[in-house]
């Protein structure tokens, strides 16, 4: 077999090979676009909840839904009155201290036998669902309510814009209660910002048409 032949021959048998691993890249399912398109508007939009318990011992898991109503009732309004999410973010980082401190002080009046760290951190969350509207799996900033070990079940929601709120006549509140009810009103504001998003992209090639229309025939001679 001449030098050539065994070539070509060494190449064919590399590529056939290679094929498997091929059809392995190829069949693996890829992101969808418009998932990609909702996380990356959901994660430039929101600031999200997370509480951790200490454990999942129902003194520990009251003591979590009691720090929700805490924040839900106390803090969470005065988000309401800020504009924007870096503003927002920026906010809550120079409030951090005094929230901890509310936090603590309200954990020692329930009787609680664990204290609260709390932090603001871009924190990885998989899918979830609130109010039928689907938050994709990634990164998101967040306020981290981590109470003493940490080692409990979760509760997520959104803190701004503050989408999650008591559904309660009492005044006052009763903050140790289990039984408070948390609504919702996430897909009215999932359903404005998309239309907001709309508007602005179409404002952008409204733009860019513009521009294009603009251009002098001369510069094309």
């Amino acid at each position: 077999m001449k030098l050539s032949e065994k070539i070509i021959a060494a190449c064919l048998c590399a590529a056939l090979s290679a094929l498997p691993i091929f059809a392995l890249w190829y069949n693996k399912p890829q992101p969808q676009s418009s998932a990609n398109e909702d996380y990356m508007l959901l994660s430039d939009s929101v600031i999200r909840l997370h509480i951790i318990a200490d454990s999942d011992s129902p003194e520990a898991q009251s003591a979590k839904l009691a720090v929700r109503n805490y924040i839900i009732t106390s803090y969470a309004p005065l988000l309401e009155t800020w504009e924007g999410k870096q503003s927002a973010l920026g906010k809550a980082q120079q409030s951090l201290p005094e929230l901890q401190k509310g936090v603590n002080s309200f954990l020692r009046r329930s009787g609680a036998d664990c204290t609260a760290r709390i932090e603001i951190s871009r924190s990885y969350f998989p899918d979830k669902e609130y109010d039928g509207v689907a938050f994709p799996a990634g990164e998101y900033d967040a306020l981290k309510i981590m109470l003493g070990k940490g080692q409990g079940q979760n509760w997520w929601c959104v803190l701004y814009p503050p989408l999650c709120f008591a559904a309660t006549d009492a005044d006052p509140v009763d903050l140790d209660s289990s039984e408070i009810e948390i609504r919702w009103k996430v897909m009215e504001w999932w359903e404005e910002l998309k239309a907001k998003s709309r508007d602005a992209a179409g404002q952008d090639a409204d733009a860019t048409n513009g521009q294009d229309a603009a251009v002098p025939m001369a510069a094309f001679d």
